[in-house]
């Protein structure tokens, strides 16, 4: 029985979020293993690790070690429906033999056709603790998957000319790979920087670009001194804003996660701030609003990854300079 199924349905990283369609169609197959902010943070740190064997052991020497990352372009498509389906579009009926991109099955399917890949091309084996992380089987390798983009850490030699010449006869890739002092890459919107002293994780948007936005939307903000106060515990019994306005505060929030992942100041108040975005309120906005004034007295705070210690500061570069040196 063909199966008329419009597109578009699904986030990309195949978690459930067209519930107004879960009359449609009961499924419990379409989840795919995906990273966190945590697991972000080991290859880096693994990265630095080997940059501090390297220069204390010299037998590690002819084995440089590299971090890159590698994005698998429309890969959904490479993968084959698991029936053929048809489709009606502007009255005309197609026959869809590979996976769309928006798919509810897609993510899931395209992890296991890639995990498969992996297996049979390059042995590897797999985390049973977080079904994102891989290790090589005879060497010290490690990468991390999130739906399409991979974090590679890992020997260079094996990067250029295996890992990579292999993904390119298979599939369509672009990569990129952590070079010398200065250079960066960037991984699901996250920066990772090489400096002096180690790694600079930069976070995916800047402070500049939340306060446009808000005050584009809501008007001039005054600096405030701290992301929020007591008063965020409180019931929230305010009018629900507009729908202008509510497109907006979900647009600020949304853009304030890429921030809070790398800002240990944010994390609550942005997490308070997300439970308010089914239905914001007035209330919401002018907490949110306190946290955008926060942002304008500390716009740029990151995270540094050091030999031995990792630090979280506010200010520039050349503040944290002047703050480590005796």
């Amino acid at each position: 029985m063909a199966l008329l199924q419009s597109v578009g349905l699904e986030d990309p990283d195949s978690r459930l979020v067209a519930r107004e369609y879960s009359f449609w169609e009961k499924r419990s197959d379409t989840y795919a293993p995906a990273t966190s902010t945590h697991i972000l943070n080991l290859l880096p740190m693994m990265y630095l690790q080997s940059l501090a064997n390297v220069a204390d052991d010299n037998h590690h020497a002819n084995e440089p070690l590299c971090l890159g990352t590698l994005d698998v372009k429309d890969a959904f498509l490479m993968v084959d429906q698991p029936s053929p389906m048809l489709v009606t579009l502007l009255e005309q009926t197609f026959t869809v033999r590979k996976n769309l991109p928006g798919q509810r099955l897609g993510a899931r399917s395209w992890y296991w056709y890639l995990r498969d890949f992996l297996s049979t091309e390059m042995n590897f084996k797999w985390c049973s603790e977080h079904f994102a992380w891989r290790a090589m089987r005879i060497a010290a390798l490690w990468f991390t998957v999130h739906v399409d983009d991979i974090l590679f850490c890992g020997n260079r030699d094996y990067w250029m000319n295996t890992f990579l010449v292999k993904f390119a006869a298979k599939f369509k890739i672009s990569h990129s790979e952590l070079a010398g002092m200065d250079s960066e890459i960037s991984f699901l919107k996250r920066r990772i920087k090489r400096v002096q002293t180690g790694l600079a994780l930069l976070p995916g948007t800047s402070a500049e670009k939340v306060i446009k936005l808000f005050e584009d939307h809501f008007g001039k903000v005054r600096n405030q001194s701290i992301p929020c106060d007591g008063g965020i515990h409180t019931e929230d019994l305010s009018a629900e804003l507009s729908c202008d306005q509510a497109f907006a505060f979900r647009s600020v929030v949304g853009t304030c996660l890429y921030l809070a992942g790398d800002r240990p100041d944010l994390l609550f108040t942005v997490k308070e701030l997300s439970g308010s975005m089914s239905k914001p309120t007035l209330t919401a906005l002018q907490r949110l609003r306190k946290l955008v004034g926060y942002l304008k007295t500390t716009p740029e705070s990151r995270v540094l990854c050091s030999f031995g210690c990792t630090y979280w500061w506010t200010g520039t570069m050349e503040v944290f300079r002047q703050t480590l040196d005796p």
